[in-house]
């Protein structure tokens, strides 16, 4: 007869079983890809994707069938993503956020700017649309010259892209007229580098009581009355005539003759310069 040894004691008899429990329960709480899909309104495709990317991992991988598997607690970073995906929020966005997701804020005001730029360029098209759908001619604008008279100024220095040049410039006038001590119009931004630039360096120049004498200077001049989001027709037209002219393209500057927020876009005037050496 065989032996049955000694007896085993009730933890010996526990502990496995016990863990099993805890491994079967764990495992139950686990979703299939297809379940936690439904769930959060996902694709199955999208879901594959995003474990290659590394956007959002499996919990788990089922080595011998390849099979993904989710936890219960990743649902929330899913939707997530499903959220800010249907706004169209890039996916390097997202995966900031999901790193950090204090960054949220500042990544959607990001992305809520630069949905208002492609919003404005949208426009700008559309108005020009209707230019040469009612056969109204392209913009056109005449060169004149005229000696624009020394100024005292402070100047606030900054860096911006073609991209950003619009929203820049206005958020550095602003700033440099409610910060700079006695600042007041005319303001003029001077662009160091073509709008075409990926890189565009930039100085406003607030007019001031004590500060920096710009000097007299002649300069070619066209008065460009639309838009801000428009003033590349007028560089444009600045560069054609001193390429005509034989003129060295220097800083172009802009001056603004009245304020956008008490007047219409298309009722504000700029006035485009080209400095003449």
């Amino acid at each position: 007869m065989w032996s049955l040894g000694a007896p085993m004691s009730r933890a010996a008899l526990d502990s496995p079983a016990g863990e099993d429990l805890r491994l079967c329960v764990a495992m139950s709480e686990r979703m299939s890809i297809g379940r936690f899909a439904r769930a959060t309104r996902l694709t199955v495709k999208a879901l594959r994707h995003y474990d290659e990317i590394g956007l959002l991992r499996p919990a788990s991988i089922d080595r011998r069938t390849g099979y993904r598997s989710y936890a219960p607690e990743q649902v929330r970073d899913a939707v997530t993503i499903a959220t800010l995906r249907a706004l169209d929020v890039p996916l390097a966005t997202i995966a900031k956020v999901l790193r950090d997701p204090r960054s949220m804020q500042a990544a959607l005001e990001a992305e809520k700017a630069r949905i208002e730029r492609e919003i404005a360029d949208r426009q700008r098209a559309v108005r020009g649309l209707d230019r040469v759908m009612r056969g109204a001619a392209p913009i056109t604008y005449e060169v004149s010259l005229r000696t624009e008279p020394a100024r005292c100024v402070a100047i606030v220095r900054a860096t911006t892209s073609a991209e950003d040049l619009e929203a820049d410039t206005t958020r550095l006038v602003r700033e440099s007229l409610a910060t700079v001590p006695g600042a007041r119009d005319p303001v003029m931004a001077i662009l160091h580098a073509s709008i075409d630039d990926e890189t565009i360096p930039i100085e406003i120049a607030v007019t001031v009581d004590d500060g920096i004498t710009m000097p007299a200077t002649r300069c070619a001049l066209v008065r460009h009355v639309g838009p801000y989001s428009e003033l590349a027709h007028a560089h444009h037209a600045l560069w054609a005539w001193a390429d005509a002219n034989d003129v060295p393209a220097g800083p172009i500057r802009e001056i603004y003759v009245n304020d956008p927020d008490e007047v219409a876009p298309d009722a504000l005037v700029t006035d485009v310069l080209l400095p003449l050496a």
